[in-house]
């Protein structure tokens, strides 16, 4: 989307340069052998200059946001994982026969607080490894019945070497967007709960937000590198239309001025 719009503001720059030289260009064989004006020619550069420019501005705005999104909940499950109580993590198994029980019920309550106090963040979850997949040990209620994870439940989507590696480095770390059964996600992930030593991690908590509040405001973004490229190039097509008008009334002015002075000969 943002290579067809650098590609229309393009064809807009060209087609107003050449209505420019079609008014300047005369229709004689002697006027088209002139070389263009200087202006002109520095009209041509200026804009593509400034195409260049708005094109890297504007690439640089959506990875501006898309950074900003990315630690701004990276900063937010890791908070929350810090506040957990270990010893209540401890009693999790990820067994679909825990459920029903205490701890699990204490689990589910915190992390639903937590998504309740978060109203952007879709899914807030605990898992780990277990078997060659990765298994669900809590997740926060939601009002769709679909959006929640019960325990014992295997994950099912889209993974990266780093969603495994998480597991023995402990570095929090954001994923996606990615897509799943349930949808198009940016997840941060944070160590819920380490091994006694300290290497490894036990189990993870999860933060799910959806994609498209990522995408909208990277969106949001790019398009107001947009409007400043097309503003300045507004800008600077005025600037020259003016300097055009007044390099028209000097030619002008220069013509009369040699009309007087044959005049002025022809009469002495």
């Amino acid at each position: 989307v943002q290579i067809f719009r650098m590609l229309a503001m393009t064809v807009v720059a060209f087609a107003l340069w050449h209505i420019t030289l079609q008014r300047l260009v005369q229709q004689d064989a002697a006027s088209r052998s002139r070389p263009l004006p200087l202006y002109v020619r520095n009209l041509v550069f200026l804009l593509l200059a400034l195409l260049m420019i708005g094109g890297f501005v504007t690439w640089q705005a959506g990875k501006q946001a898309d950074r900003n999104h990315r630690e701004h909940l990276l900063d937010r499950a890791r908070a929350v994982a810090a506040t957990l109580d270990p010893a209540l993590m401890g009693q999790l198994t990820g067994e679909p026969d825990q459920e029903m029980t205490r701890s699990h019920r204490q689990a589910v309550r915190v992390l639903t607080e937590v998504k309740r106090i978060s109203p952007d963040v879709a899914q807030v979850y605990l898992y780990a490894p277990r078997d060659g997949q990765l298994i669900f040990y809590a997740c926060s209620m939601s009002s769709r019945p679909q959006e929640y994870y019960p325990s014992g439940l295997p994950y099912e989507g889209e993974m990266e070497p780093n969603d495994w590696a998480f597991f023995t480095n402990g570095i929090p770390y954001v994923t996606g967007p990615f897509r799943d059964r349930w949808g198009e996600w940016l997840s941060a992930i944070a160590p819920a709960l380490m091994s006694p030593d300290g290497k490894n991690v036990l189990l993870a908590l999860g933060m799910d937000l959806p994609a498209t509040i990522l995408l909208h405001d990277v969106r949001i973004y790019r398009t107001l590198g947009l409007l400043l490229t097309m503003a300045l190039t507004m800008l600077v097509l005025d600037f020259f239309a003016r300097q055009r008008q007044l390099w028209l009334a000097a030619q002008q002015l220069a013509s009369s001025e040699e009309g007087l002075r044959h005049l002025s000969t022809e009469l002495e």
